[in-house]
């Protein structure tokens, strides 16, 4: 958007509708409260076409891969990938179970007089229902679990199909993804209206005493991601055998760009750049982690997820079982597949993993307030955690060049 001669950024739009939306709902709370229905139409309109969104998007990243020749190194960048999502939800949940920072806030997340409810299920329970029987009825539904579990295995077989000489689908199924995309696009032109009505109504309802849980919540995520951070880079050093202060040197460029960018895509010319002159990973190892990190591996998105799930049952007063906490681990970590590369991923994640544990509009509403810096920090973890993944996969294949990633030589031309 052009004001005067100067380009103004959508980000922008989005921070100055935040600000706006919290000094008109803290001036004109009723007027606040009743323009709600601005921010539910926005949250309508991204979620209307998530389900195509998430199974085109994990589809196509998996057929890219070649599945005949993916070999030890696909493998083990996927295995490492993973490892470090899967870890980074476990650390969410711990992290918000801990110390608790959803206690004492009470939001109605549905008409007045219900009551939010969290089934118990059993493990077995829960992993049965990942897999779906129609994935019409999924897609119906809205079950973005059982869609991403179908766009897996049908990513796979398109893998497997896109050689043959006569085989035109993954041309179609690129179109249909930049058509979603353009989509969520449009819709997030009007962010900042959204975002603008959402905060306004969220401080009309709760007014000043909406910002202690806020500020307990958004301490405990960067502490959190932060502390995460660092226990990775001292699991990847010891894996390496280097120092993890050098290691984290070595990340300080690509971190930066990215908390500054909030982009893992602007990023990621940087993030191969570096990985190759300053952590060593081969030339030809890099290609392929860093572009496949950054379409679906999202690890500090996934502990972002886990952490608002444990949250948001605090602030309802619920108790998790067991049954519970994997099923958040598991939403959590797959969800942050489906958003890795969604503009405006954080609001659209709100939208995946909060409703698949029975919370509405008002809690995503809740979260979205301060999506903005908090996907900072989710966007500097993705980028140093995929890079240092990519590090112990290489290192696994002798991959690895230890010598520049101790500054003992320089990258040969």
């Amino acid at each position: 958007m052009k004001i005067g001669n100067k380009q103004v950024s959508g980000t922008t739009l989005i921070i100055v509708g935040m600000i706006l939306g919290a000094l008109f709902g803290l001036v004109f709370p009723s007027w606040g409260q009743s323009i709600s229905f601005l921010g539910d139409i926005f949250l309508s309109l991204i979620q209307m076409g998530l389900g195509l969104l998430i199974l085109g998007q994990v589809s196509a990243a998996v057929a890219k891969l070649d599945l005949r020749k993916l070999g030890r190194l696909g493998s083990r960048t996927i295995g490492a990938f993973f490892l470090s999502a899967l870890l980074s939800t476990v650390w969410g949940v711990l992290w918000a179970a801990i110390f608790r920072p959803g206690d004492g806030m009470s939001i109605t997340t549905q008409a007045e007089g219900s009551v939010v409810a969290v089934e118990n299920q059993s493990i077995i329970d829960v992993i049965v229902g990942f897999f779906p029987d129609n994935i019409f009825e999924s897609l119906a539904n809205g079950t973005m679990m059982q869609i991403t579990v179908f766009a897996l295995i049908f990513g796979a077989a398109l893998s497997l199909l896109k050689s043959e000489k006569d085989f035109k689908f993954m041309s179609l199924l690129d179109e249909f993804n930049r058509i979603i995309l353009e989509i969520i696009r449009i819709v997030m032109k009007i962010a900042p209206i959204g975002v603008f009505a959402l905060v306004a109504n969220a401080m009309g309802t709760h007014g000043v005493s909406i910002f202690a849980p806020l500020f307990r919540y958004i301490v405990v995520f960067i502490a959190a991601v932060l502390s995460y951070m660092v226990l990775w880079i001292i699991i990847s050093a010891l894996f390496v055998k280097e120092s993890p202060i050098q290691v984290g040197k070595q990340l300080l460029g690509m971190s930066s760009l990215a908390f500054a960018s909030n982009s893992s895509a602007v990023t990621l010319p940087t993030q191969m750049a570096d990985s190759r002159e300053k952590l060593g990973i081969s030339k030809e190892a890099t290609s392929f982690m860093m572009p496949i990190g950054m379409s679906l591996n999202s690890p500090g998105s996934a502990l972002h997820n886990a952490l608002i799930l444990v949250i948001a049952g605090q602030m309802h007063g619920l108790t998790f079982g067991m049954g519970d906490y994997l099923t958040i681990i598991f939403i959590a970590t797959f969800a942050s597949y489906a958003t890795a590369v969604i503009p405006g991923g954080g609001v659209v994640a709100l939208n995946i993993v909060l409703p698949q544990m029975g919370f509405g509009a008002e809690t995503i509403a809740f979260f979205a307030t301060v999506d903005y810096p908090t996907g900072m920090f989710r966007t500097m973890a993705n980028v140093q955690l995929d890079a240092t993944a990519g590090m112990i996969a290489a290192h696994s294949m002798g991959e690895l060049d230890p010598d520049i990633l101790s500054e003992k030589k320089e990258v040969p031309d």
